[in-house]
């Protein structure tokens, strides 16, 4: 579509605003938004972004070359979509479940089946997740508000995000990105099954706030992923 491309004369690196933490430090648990912990080396007027990817920011040249070594050189041209992993999206289309003609069982309140609310799900989750890294926020980009809101509906954006999720592919990013899983599915099989209740209360708005709160969580979590140094940061 040509809405998904950059506008003549754009550049990718406008979309991001300027860098507010450096992802090295933050991934050793060490950063603070807006500025990181290290003072000595560590503001905001020294925090520069990855010429490769220009999604992550360092706060000098020896924090750039240990996340390199420790992280970033596995997932450089991941994220600026220079390396092409296959990433999987949930789609109405070919899942059984959203095709299905028992929406009445579905909605039955002892039945076991779940509804499947991933279709808007994983929507909130990407672009959550790239607000982390600062796309579209204080930018001085070229974007016009139509292709800004189709990026979003559809998740065609110039860079490539590094996860699936599990639900589509079956490996989840370790026990916290599961259960947050298994948290928004409940809670889409509660809205679906309790219709009636939840109109009745009038808490629709309490639980599409809880449901963007879980989803939020995990993206937050997936950006965490993507910058920490081991496994061991984010199963804690």
């Amino acid at each position: 579509c040509e809405l998904l491309r950059l506008e003549d004369g754009a550049d990718i690196r406008d979309c991001f605003g300027p860098p507010d933490c450096c992802n090295n430090c933050e991934s050793k648990g060490c950063a603070g938004k807006p500025a990181c912990a290290r003072q000595i080396t560590c503001s905001v007027k020294t925090i520069k972004r990855c010429s490769g990817c220009h999604l992550v920011a360092y706060c000098s040249e020896r924090c750039q070359k240990e996340h390199w070594i420790n992280n970033h050189k596995k997932m450089c041209k991941v994220l600026s979509g220079k390396k092409k992993i296959g990433i999987q999206r949930h789609s109405t289309e070919s899942c059984e479940e959203c095709n299905s003609n028992i929406d009445f069982i579905l909605k039955e309140k002892n039945s076991k089946l779940m509804p499947c609310g991933l279709d808007k799900m994983q929507v909130y989750i990407v672009n959550h997740y790239w607000l982390h890294f600062g796309y579209h926020t204080q930018a001085f980009c070229k974007c016009s508000s139509e292709t800004k809101r189709l990026r979003m509906r559809t998740m065609e954006f110039p860079m490539q995000p590094p996860f699936t999720m599990g639900e589509i592919s079956g490996k989840y990013l370790g026990w916290i990105d599961q259960y947050l899983a298994v948290l928004a599915a409940y809670l889409v099989a509660i809205e679906e099954k309790y219709q009636k209740e939840i109109e009745s209360l009038s808490i629709k708005s309490s639980i599409t706030n809880i449901a963007m709160f879980i989803a939020g969580n995990r993206a937050s979590y997936w950006y965490y992923v993507t910058n920490e140094k081991s496994r061991a940061m984010t199963e804690v």
